[in-house]
């Protein structure tokens, strides 16, 4: 591991020790709160429900076999360690709470199943019809295989993000660690992390967050994936994966040009999309890519389980007969215009107000109304989501190591739809979740292999 991530790490860790206090506790007891106040990317994740479930997976495959009891035990602490896991979401007309369930009401939030067909069981689980926000927001099964255990974290991102995950995996591990060591530890909870995005905006002075929402607030939607009809059945996904050769010829072909790797995987994703929609040539087209906010806090971590997941809005016009060098240009021009200005900070404060002050019964109205509105006209903005690269501590488990590891995106009905990817250590995985009662999987397919067929070789 480079010196820099280890330092890094560690930082991460002793940030997981302070929120999930790992300290035993024989004689102090803490009160969990009975209510949680529910944060603005809380109301807007849940009203997000209209255009797909909101669960998000991670699919990561160890060597050897996970301690299913021990396992299952730091799952338990979990809930009390961050206490936003043991809760479920509470609609009220001007603000919506979390309410702790009961633990007799926990439910198999942890199973094992002896994998005989797997991807099939894997399907199964992904897809089931199960909503985060009124049960535990948190579930994983373990799919055993010979010599090798797949681990499938569900999370609803009602209650976080990609990043979130990953600090979930944290603070799993270190709770699963401690409990083979010692299997009447205990967990005290995170009482003062903040979920809200004011752990990030407090750093910026109001005038700097004013004109960086007016300089990108959101634009009209120009284009959308073409949906055949509303309906939410037919629950599906589709995986691709690239090789780690192919993954190393995209970093080299963006060093010899100065460009991030996400800049590439934007390029690919305009111009298949394009391709995909018969786009009008010259006519500029929005997407929202979104921005992990814990870039700008200094651990680089929230300081509870949450979403800290806002956006930006770049657009650009291809021309007929673009090279992706052309098309490479203009999203680094657009890209550095965002980078320079705080990017994501403009959305969180909007967000944060709107989301944070309007009663939740309007907040209610006013997404319905638009959702409406992109049914209409058949315009909306597609989500570019990429997690980035993930390393093989962040997803340890005691002392089984990762061998693989794979995002799967919200399962989207129109007019939604999520574009999401991740790399784990060199190989890079795209996903897209979608029903098959409002997309074709011909269409999602066709999607896929313009986007591949457009990365450099």
């Amino acid at each position: 591991m480079p010196l820099r991530g280890y330092h890094s790490f560690l930082k991460g860790l002793s940030m997981v020790e302070k929120r999930g206090s790992q300290e035993k506790t024989k004689d102090k007891k803490v009160q969990l709160p009975e209510k949680i106040v529910a944060t603005a990317m809380d109301k807007l994740t849940y009203l997000l429900r209209e255009t797909g479930d909101q669960m998000i997976h991670l699919v990561i495959t160890y060597e050897g076999h996970i301690n299913f009891p021990i396992l299952k035990k730091a799952m338990e602490q979990s809930f009390a360690a961050e206490p936003i896991l043991g809760c479920k979401f509470v609609e009220h007309p001007r603000k919506p709470f979390w309410i702790q369930i009961n633990p007799q009401d926990w439910k198999n939030f942890c199973q094992l199943i002896n994998s005989r067909e797997f991807e099939k069981e894997l399907y199964d689980f992904v897809t089931e019809e199960f909503d985060g926000t009124k049960d535990l927001p948190v579930k994983i099964c373990i799919f055993r295989q010979t010599n090798r255990d797949v681990l499938c974290l569900k999370v609803t991102h009602t209650a976080m993000d990609g990043a979130g995950m990953l600090e979930y995996m944290q603070l799993l591990d270190k709770l699963y660690r401690e409990l083979l060591k010692n299997p009447n530890f205990k967990a005290q909870p995170n009482l003062s992390g903040t979920r809200g995005l004011e752990q990030v905006l407090k750093h910026f002075k109001l005038q700097k967050k004013t004109r960086v929402f007016w300089q990108y607030k959101s634009p009209k939607p120009s284009w959308a994936f073409p949906w055949v009809d509303t309906k939410q059945t037919g629950r599906t996904f589709i995986v691709r994966r690239l090789p780690e050769e192919r993954f190393q010829r995209i970093k080299r072909y963006g060093k010899e040009r100065k460009a991030t790797i996400n800049d590439i995987l934007l390029v690919a994703f305009y111009r298949a999309f394009a391709k995909l929609t018969n786009a009008r040539y010259g006519e500029r087209m929005v997407t929202v890519v979104t921005v992990n906010l814990r870039t700008y806090l200094e651990a680089k971590r929230a300081e509870a389980i949450c979403n800290l997941s806002t956006s930006i809005y770049p657009y650009l016009a291809i021309e007929k007969n673009e090279l992706f060098e052309k098309t490479l240009q203009k999203v680094q021009e657009a890209m550095n215009r965002f980078k320079k200005n705080l990017p994501g900070i403009g959305s969180a404060f909007f967000v944060n107000n709107l989301f944070g002050r309007l009663p939740f019964r309007r907040l209610k109205k006013l997404t319905q109304k638009l959702i409406k509105k992109h049914l209409e006209t058949k315009k909306t903005h597609p989500i570019f989501t990429n997690v980035g690269l993930v390393k093989k501590y962040q997803l340890t488990l005691g002392k089984l190591q990762p061998t693989d590891a794979y995002l799967i995106t919200p399962i989207m009905f129109a007019p939604g739809f999520i574009f999401g990817m991740m790399t784990f250590e060199k190989k890079m995985s795209f996903s897209i979740g979608f029903c098959e009662g409002s997309y074709s999987r011909e269409s999602v397919e066709q999607f896929l292999d313009y986007f591949i067929e457009e990365l450099p070789r």
